[in-house]
């Protein structure tokens, strides 16, 4: 056969199959198509928390969760009984109910029992006994509980029909479809069943533990999940489990919510629950007030009368009581004996007591270098200094150039404490009251003086009590190039400066000396300044000639 006879005859088989496809889509014109698959939105689908509930909800398929109550449960094809009647040679047998709903019983024939409960069919089975024999007892009790289809259709991962039995619960079916998408609405589920009115399924309420709400299914059952309103939903704020928006129900109460916001927290403030609540066209909006005197909902919702039915888009918020169970402390770290933070008293614990407390100073601290932080005022806003940082420095004033430098210089929060005065001489005036989150740092005494600037060799020199400043530029190597020895400055730890050669200061541990640099003075600035002093006076000699002539 040659080449072109085989493309020829492929070619004529391609065709005849898109004719056959045609002649197919033509003759079925109405074809359902399936909805496209949809997927949870980024960060909310858990890989290992769906497999983990997959695997589960198969390997619980068919479990009780409690015994069955067999006025309740409905008996269908598929179930298993064992038969028990109190007749000559008594037997127990096993009887299946058919898939028309009939029990065949040996020696007695057919029993329907379709759409019976349990009770309702031992009843059955019991009057057809009795009509062939004498007998007192006849128990029908369940041994197998049948499995069926179901199918669960809407805004879950893989809807279509369900293997599921007798004692599977809404809940469970809609896990072995996937789970739930993350728009699926908990609170309005239907069962379609039959002929039957729909069911109602509450998922809400049976996580808040109402079982009624989540019921068992039976088979043929389509269990439809719609997606839920971002519209109709109930908000609850304040010192609750899990504040957050819940889906609105008719027929919700205060009560129902709150345990759905998995109830009242102890620090709540039971005496005004606010319910703000939309009137009119939705413009206008009402407060209600609810007092309840306890925060367990369960005891309080039988004894008190504020259980109020709730409105769509009503907003709830629960206070908190004022300063409930607040700490107050103050943390004091370093050369103390017990470093660490202590509880205070507001606005009466003084900053003595706290060094007490913490075992007082070792001798290693030093006191001149200690810092304490008042940490509620570091972040006080300053629209001046904000509005300076904004400025160009040469549009600035003299004024607002020293209040800016000033306030670029600050630690914020520092307190202006002498520690030295207060744990050597007990001046009360150091004795400041403490604050919540104030906090104390205690350094390292330091047995050295730091020269700095424009010596020969800057850095720290051991501390002796007879040097002067000299002595310790000296140590330092002298000063160097284009220093200017008559600005030397003495800068104590807590920022205290003055010139070297005109104060009175001690030098002691821990302090810096800092010799400048000579300022550099250029030509242009010299001639510039002259100029605009020899204009000036050229001005004032024109002015007084002038005021003579006349």
């Amino acid at each position: 056969m040659s080449k072109a006879t085989i493309i020829a005859r492929f070619a004529s088989a391609l065709a005849f199959c898109l004719c056959i496809l045609q002649v197919a889509a033509v003759a079925q014109p109405n074809t359902v198509k399936l909805p496209k698959m949809q997927f949870n939105r980024p960060g909310e689908y858990d890989t290992v928390g769906y497999k983990m509930a997959t695997e589960l909800a198969k390997e619980t398929t068919g479990l009780l969760d409690k015994e069955i109550n067999p006025s309740e449960y409905y008996v269908g094809p598929g179930d298993v009984f064992h038969l028990f009647a109190d007749i000559p040679g008594a037997r127990i047998e096993d009887v299946q109910m058919s898939p028309d709903g009939k029990l065949v019983i040996q020696g007695i024939g057919a029993i329907s029992v379709r759409g019976m409960t349990l009770t309702q069919a031992e009843q059955a089975v019991a009057v057809a006994i009795r009509r062939i024999f004498k007998v007192n007892t006849v128990s029908l009790a369940l041994k197998k509980v049948r499995s069926f289809k179901a199918t669960v259709v809407g805004a879950i991962r893989k809807p279509g029909v369900i293997p599921a039995s007798a004692t599977d619960r809404v809940s469970e079916i809609i896990d072995r479809a996937g789970g739930m998408m993350f728009n699926a609405s908990l609170r309005h589920i239907v069962i379609r069943r039959d002929s039957s009115p729909p069911i109602a399924v509450d998922l809400m309420r049976y996580l808040s533990g109402d079982l009624a709400f989540n019921p068992t299914l039976r088979g043929g059952d389509v269990v439809y999940v719609p997606v839920a309103s971002e519209k109709g939903n109930i908000e609850v704020a304040g010192e609750v489990g899990e504040p957050g928006k819940f889906e609105f129900r008719q027929g919700d109460s205060l009560f129902t919510v709150l345990r759905f916001a998995q109830g009242l927290l102890v620090s709540s403030y039971l005496d005004s629950i606010e319910i703000v609540r939309f009137t009119g066209r939705g413009n206008e909006i009402e407060h209600l007030y609810v007092s309840l005197p306890s925060a367990n909902i369960d005891s309080t919702a039988s004894t008190n009368n504020a259980n109020i039915p709730l409105e769509i888009g009503d907003r709830i918020y629960v206070r908190a009581k004022p300063n409930w169970l607040k700490q107050r402390t103050v943390a004091i770290t370093g050369e103390v004996r017990y470093p660490g933070r202590y509880a205070i008293y507001q606005d009466s614990t003084r900053l003595s007591e706290i060094i007490q407390r913490a075992g007082g100073m070792l001798e290693t601290a030093s006191l001149e270098s200690i810092q304490m932080v008042r940490r509620r005022d570091m972040y006080e806003g300053d629209r001046e200094l904000s509005r300076l940082y904004n400025t160009p420095i040469t549009e600035m004033t003299e004024s607002e150039m020293r209040y800016f430098k000033a306030r670029s210089r600050e630690n914020p929060g520092i307190m202006s404490v002498d520690f030295r005065k207060l744990i050597e001489k007990n001046d009360l005036q150091n004795d400041i009251v403490v604050a919540d989150q104030d906090s104390i740092s205690v350094p390292v005494k330091k047995n050295y003086i730091n020269v700095l600037g424009k010596v020969v060799n800057p850095g720290r020199i051991l501390y002796h009590p007879e040097y002067t400043y000299l002595d310790y530029i000296t140590l330092a190597g002298g000063f160097g190039y284009r220093s200017d020895p008559g600005e030397t400055l003495i800068i104590k730890p807590r920022g205290e400066q003055a010139l070297a050669e005109n104060t009175n200061l001690s030098i002691e541990p821990g302090d810096n000396i800092l010799v400048p640099e000579q300022s550099e003075v250029k030509f242009i600035d010299i001639f510039t300044r002259a100029l605009t002093i020899a204009t000036q006076l050229i001005t004032i000699a024109g002015i007084v000639y002038t005021i003579v002539r006349k």
